[in-house]
């Protein structure tokens, strides 16, 4: 997949009762093309040649909701020969695979799935939806609220509604122009885009893992699975499956030897951390100590602190510092040989070829190689 090609498009389509659109702009040229499906405009022979032109298509949710769409009328509508009193049963079939799409997309685990398998894609997706991992429910983004984050200097909304039947040929300008907007505004997006994209490439290139529509978290986690089957000599799919189960965890098992404090708020802690069990993650720890009038304060996530709100400047008697340990979980789990039980210790030889290899991307000046190795070694904890 290159990142500049005339045959590259980013897109967007619209599913009306009476009238389906879809618009859509060349990464590379800028020309623009409408195709409309509607009873006094039927554009589906030339529509069906642009898409097969076409040698991969970007989007926004397009994996699991344009693009199941467009397989729909590949598979079903493209070789048919279609009389003109048909054209509305066509376009109510696309309409009511889109709602369909919609209803299944209110379903918490539809986040988790692809609506059309990979190795059955006729055109290949790029997906920014995905790749800024906007299908985490936590992290769940609109195409209208990113347009208003980006200052996109003209936010519209679809002026029909989807289950209009009578739809005329004067109001369809108005949809294009609406459907058109977005297809902008995710070119904009697109733009931004292009570093991701460039480690997706790279990542593809180097390690032969097809991760261009993977979130960040993923591509860490698929990078260390390659990484660490091929040490092994194992299949990835086993190696997936592979757990060590744990009901509960005994803090005092696992605080390190040499951990040791001085003050009597932290031989405290100490003494709480050594006496708790853990039998669900959530909420399990919620501690705090004030130590010279500074509150830390644990909880599952790690420890977190913060100065009281104000303005603070440096002068002759005080210094303003900004600390930061790199690779600092990684070298941790590196330095005393952690590792998870069911991958044993050759995990940790493997943990380690990660962080040798970002340092020397790093220093060959090579970011997008050393951005990848990061992810790899931070998808390991959480």
């Amino acid at each position: 997949m290159g990142l500049i090609d005339n045959r590259a498009w980013v897109y967007d389509i619209e599913t009306i009762r009476s009238v389906f659109t879809l618009s859509a702009i060349n990464i590379s040229t800028n020309e623009v093309v409408k195709f409309v499906l509607h009873k006094d405009r039927w554009d589906l022979t030339s529509l069906i040649q642009w898409l097969y032109s076409c040698k991969y298509m970007i989007g926004f949710n397009n994996i699991n909701f344009d693009y199941p769409v467009i397989h729909r009328l590949l598979l079903v509508w493209a070789n048919k020969e279609i009389k003109q009193e048909e054209y509305s049963s066509v376009i109510l079939d696309l309409y009511d695979e889109a709602q369909r799409i919609i209803e299944e997309q209110s379903k918490d685990f539809f986040h988790k799935i692809v609506a059309i398998k990979t190795k059955e894609i006729i055109i290949p997706q790029l997906d920014l939806f995905k790749i800024w991992h906007y299908n985490n429910k936590a992290r769940r983004t609109s195409l209208k609220a990113l347009e208003i984050s980006m200052n996109y200097p003209n936010v519209m909304e679809m002026p029909i509604l989807h289950d209009r039947d009578n739809i005329t040929v004067d109001e369809i300008e108005g949809i294009l122009e609406y459907n058109l907007n977005d297809v902008l505004a995710t070119f904009e997006f697109f733009k931004k885009t292009m570093a991701k994209i460039s480690l997706r490439k790279s990542i593809k290139k180097q390690f032969d893992i097809p991760c261009y529509n993977f979130s960040d978290t993923k591509i860490g986690e698929e990078l260390i699975l390659k990484l660490y089957s091929t040490k092994t000599n194992q299949n990835p799919w086993d190696v997936k499956k592979m757990r060590s189960e744990r009901s509960k965890i005994t803090l005092k098992d696992i605080i390190l030897p040499y951990i040791n404090f001085q003050s009597k708020e932290f031989k405290e802690l100490l003494d709480y951390f050594q006496n708790k069990v853990i039998t669900g993650t959530k909420g399990s720890i919620e501690k705090s100590v004030i130590y010279q009038g500074f509150k830390y304060d644990y909880g599952t996530g790690g420890i977190h602190g913060c100065v009281k709100p104000g303005i603070y400047k440096a002068d002759d008697e005080y210094v303003i510092m900004d600390a930061d340990v790199g690779s600092l979980y990684p070298n941790l789990a590196i330095t005393n040989n952690f590792y998870p039980e069911h991958l044993g210790p050759v995990f940790n030889e493997v943990y380690k070829s990660i962080i040798d290899m970002r340092m020397e991307a790093k220093r060959n000046g090579n970011s997008v190689l050393s951005d990848g190795f990061k992810l790899a070694a931070n998808s390991v904890y959480g």
